[in-house]
């Protein structure tokens, strides 16, 4: 059985009677009108994804683009090779390849790698590698110069022990009375207050004929029975105007028979 849903007049003015049921439509005292309608489109066949094409660059040093491993997200994808990935953000990144380079981004990326991917869309990253060239060494410093005097004019004090050696082995010679009148720049000489001391006692030295305010070095060894080195003693003694000086030497509390005093000049000379 029919049933009729609506009615009404075309648009030549014919009155329609749409009947709906297993007849289908029928037209009652006129022509047919001409009805359109529009299809709806299915959600669960719209797109889903984008595509993205991850392209590597090397520039410099011995690195190849198969050295380094490139990613989106967590999808390994092949340099230049235009992949799938469902509509949202993604980051590019890379691993691996040998140390020296200093990567940055391009195209549809950020300078961090992010890219955002929208359904039925194309998108191209770039990643450039460059090698940073390191700068040439300095030269070396040149060596500093030699300064070192000549050894004719470095002039070293004698130890101690040369000048004590040196008094040792002069053996004392009585010189004898002179037949003429002394010099008039005589040569200089020390004496002391006594010819005998005891042990601990404190002998008194003088000096003259020295230069003007000539600086000596005096030097007392004391010798044992055995001729053996007993004692020694060194000190520097400032002769004034006149070339003379006094000075005290005290001797130790032991017996020891026999003292030798010379005086030498600051470069070991004995005087």
């Amino acid at each position: 059985m029919n049933s009729i849903i609506s009615f009404g007049k075309g648009s030549f003015g014919t009155r329609v009677v749409i009947v709906t049921g297993l007849v289908g439509l029928m037209v009652v005292g006129g022509i047919m009108p001409r009805f359109s309608y529009a299809q709806e489109s299915d959600p669960a066949s719209a797109p889903t994804t984008g595509s993205l094409t991850v392209t590597k660059v090397v520039n410099g040093g011995t690195a190849q683009v198969s050295d380094f491993t490139l990613s989106v997200g967590d999808t390994t994808v092949t340099s230049g090779v235009a992949n799938d990935f469902t509509a949202g953000s993604y980051v590019v990144s890379e691993s691996g390849g040998p140390a020296g380079y200093t990567g940055s981004f391009s195209g549809d990326c950020d300078t961090n790698g992010n890219v955002t991917i929208v359904a039925s869309s194309n998108y191209t990253c770039t990643l450039t590698n460059i090698f940073n060239v390191s700068p040439p060494a300095p030269p070396p410093a040149p060596a500093p110069a030699d300064v070192t005097p000549p050894a004719d004019e470095t002039v070293t004090p004698p130890s101690i022990a040369d000048i004590v050696s040196d008094i040792l082995s002069t053996t004392p010679e009585v010189a004898p009375e002179p037949e003429v009148a002394p010099s008039a720049n005589p040569a200089p000489q020390l004496t002391t207050d006594k010819n005998d001391y005891a042990p601990g006692s404190t002998a008194t030295i003088f000096g003259k004929f020295f230069q003007a305010l000539q600086n000596v070095i005096l030097v007392i060894v004391g010798t044992d029975p055995n001729g053996n080195t007993a004692v020694t003693h060194t000190w520097d003694v400032g002769a004034n105007l006149f070339g003379a000086f006094t000075t005290f030497y005290t001797l130790p509390d032991i017996f020891i028979p026999n003292y030798l005093v010379a005086a030498n000049s600051q470069t070991g000379e004995i005087l």
